[in-house]
């Protein structure tokens, strides 16, 4: 096989870190042709895929990938890629600088993404599904999948504002908290009541939650998460999301994958993402994009769980190679740490990960 660059996509969404600061704009400094950084651009997202919304180019040539893919006979893929795909790179592969919260957001399994697609292809441009593996580059911060019951529960009962707004859902919460059956529903209940109040209701809780933790000064990874997203998004629905879902840490070098129907948000930190090819997002809170709250609570799967079992372990770690490899057939992820200066083989199992990005993982 013979090697060539590609030049990859630079994304600029508000999330971002700002100009030299993001390791997005280092990266692409050597990984996107003719790139300048701009100081004032927050810098989001590189990708490297033959998705429409950021593909990726030959060095020299400026060929697409995508057209390479079509007009040749699709070996540079592999066989087993050919026989599952077809002469499509079945995966997108980007890195992330987050500087602000993302949107509350969930992915859609392959059926539900055919069928948005096909009543709202402006929002949803892909059938495709969209599971994700995310490696940490730094210490990374997210929301990820619902708390168990005992910590969503402790927070309606330490949380006025939140049981003022969800009323006798919370009751019902409480209620069934020790219940594996009745609490999902339940959970589903208050979480889909809370989605769907008044925006002017939520706002008025805010600021009396504001208002609270800047009087009172709780020492709580919560409370200050509060104040961050009310900076960032003032009188936001997901400001009370956060008390349903998980706050995970993930160092360095430490990995999570992120299912369909799966909710989540990223907080802050560098990582880099593989997935199936596909831009679908269904989106519900902290964001100023497209918002499909119907959508989002029917899909989700609200099963309480502890924030680290939704980390992923490496199937594989010699100590200078970890494999990722989760049961989807769309990727495998290989991180691969050059411990000193020399040369090292690396297996024929795809395309290979940018050495730009050694000093990183």
């Amino acid at each position: 096989m013979v090697l060539k660059r590609i030049s990859c996509a630079a994304n600029n969404y508000a999330w971002g870190v700002p100009g030299s600061k993001s390791t997005v704009a280092q990266l692409a400094g050597e990984a996107v042709k003719d790139f300048a950084v701009d100081e004032g651009v927050p810098y989001a997202e590189l990708w490297m895929s033959t998705h429409p919304k950021g593909p990726a180019s030959f060095w020299e040539d400026k060929t697409a990938l995508s057209e390479h893919i079509k007009n040749t006979d699709g070996s540079d893929l592999g066989k087993n890629v050919l026989e599952k795909f077809g002469k499509k790179l079945p995966f997108l592969l980007k890195v992330l600088s987050v500087n602000k919260a993302l949107s509350i957001q969930a992915h859609p399994n392959k059926s539900l993404a055919e069928i948005l697609h096909a009543k709202d292809p402006a929002h949803y441009p892909d059938d495709n599904h969209k599971p994700e593996m995310c490696v940490a580059l730094t210490d990374f911060n997210g929301l990820c999948g619902f708390r168990p019951a005992r910590e969503t529960v402790g927070f309606l009962n330490s949380v006025p504002e939140l049981a003022i707004l969800l009323g006798e859902k919370a009751g019902q919460m409480i209620a069934a908290k020790d219940d594996p059956v009745e609490y999902p529903k339940a959970l589903k209940s208050g979480f889909a009541a809370l989605m769907n109040l008044p925006k002017e209701l939520i706002s008025a809780q805010v600021a009396k939650l504001v208002a609270r933790i800047n009087s009172t000064k709780p020492d709580d990874v919560e409370a200050d998460l509060v104040l961050r997203l009310n900076s960032d998004f003032p009188g936001d629905v997901g400001i009370f999301v956060a008390y349903f879902l998980n706050y995970i840490k993930v160092a360095k070098g430490e990995a999570m994958f992120l299912k369909a129907n799966l909710p989540h948000a990223y907080l802050s930190g560098d990582c880099v993402e593989c997935m199936a090819c596909s831009d679908n997002v269904v989106r519900a809170g902290l964001t100023p994009k497209f918002m499909d709250v119907d959508t989002l609570v029917d899909m989700l799967e609200y099963s309480p769980n502890e924030a680290d079992s939704f980390k992923f372990k490496a199937e594989s770690d010699d100590g200078q190679v970890k494999v990722f490899n989760p049961d989807i057939p769309d990727f495998s992820l290989e991180a691969t740490s050059l411990k000193e200066a020399g040369k090292r083989a690396l297996p024929g199992t795809g395309f290979i990960f940018p050495s730009l990005l050694q000093n990183y993982c």
